[in-house]
């Protein structure tokens, strides 16, 4: 049985005149394929979410023990198509964001407790086909982006507020088959990597303003599975995905 459902084949009766085979249809079992998202605030602390079974957000926590239980998890509402995303800027901050059921963003914050509420979310707008991906700079700092339903990348910042606005994003430009990555290795820093229509690796940078602009530059390569990358510190970064051939590749940035 598998989770698109089988078929279970049994002997019914056997004689020297043949076999009578039975079969059983199985029905599907239901399985959601969404990867978890997971932060750390500090030391002995991280922050697992995940999208159940039926599509709503759940949550378990450890803290020199899990919470709510080993095998129990923290039902916080929503729905969601797609994995969701987190962040941390700091100790005792959660940033929580999904891609809704009518395809707008989805947001929610743990500061001391669950805002807006244990089960409602904030609507941040849009339209999206990819999972969200997010970043975060500095304390009240968060960088957010996922591919709109023109394939595109979309973007909404929080400094204090939501820019451009709570349901307002601003474009990116580019045309992507599956969703962006994003990375920063300090303060003003954010680095955007994604595979486009042609299979190739592309690339965006915030530094004081979008570079390039309203292009985005072309670092090659022919891609099955969207990018991950990393960075150790300033002025060095990591990316890697898989290739056509189904291999892992790499490409750095060291100052050049």
């Amino acid at each position: 049985v598998t989770s698109k459902g089988g078929v279970q084949i049994g002997i019914g009766a056997a004689s020297s005149a043949g076999v009578t085979l039975t079969a059983e249809v199985m029905a599907p079992v239901p399985v959601n394929r969404a990867a978890p998202a997971v932060a750390s605030w500090g030391r002995e602390r991280i922050d697992i979410f995940g999208r159940g079974l039926d599509n709503a957000a759940f949550h378990k926590a450890w803290a020199q023990r899990w919470h709510p239980s080993p095998d129990a998890w923290e039902p916080i509402g929503g729905g969601f198509i797609n994995s969701l995303a987190v962040e941390s800027w700091g100790p005792d901050r959660l940033d929580v964001f999904g891609i809704g059921l009518d395809k707008a963003m989805w947001h929610k914050a743990w500061a001391q407790g669950w805002f807006p509420s244990q089960n409602d979310w904030e609507p941040l707008g849009g339209g999206f086909a990819s999972p969200p991906t997010v970043a975060s700079w500095g304390p009240e700092r968060l960088d957010i982006f996922a591919l709109g339903l023109d394939q595109a990348v979309w973007h909404k910042a929080w400094a204090q507020g939501w820019f451009p606005s709570r349901v307002g994003w601003e474009p990116l430009g580019g045309k992507f088959i599956s969703q962006p990555t994003v990375c920063s290795w300090g303060p003003g820093r954010l680095d955007i990597f994604g595979v486009g229509l042609d299979k190739a690796m592309f690339h965006k940078a915030w530094a004081n303003g979008w570079h390039p602009s309203p292009a985005w530059e072309f670092l090659g390569g022919g891609f099955t599975s969207p990018p991950a990358v990393c960075s150790w510190g300033p002025e060095r970064l990591d990316i890697f995905a898989l290739g056509l051939d189904g291999s892992m590749w790499h490409k750095a940035w060291a100052q050049g």
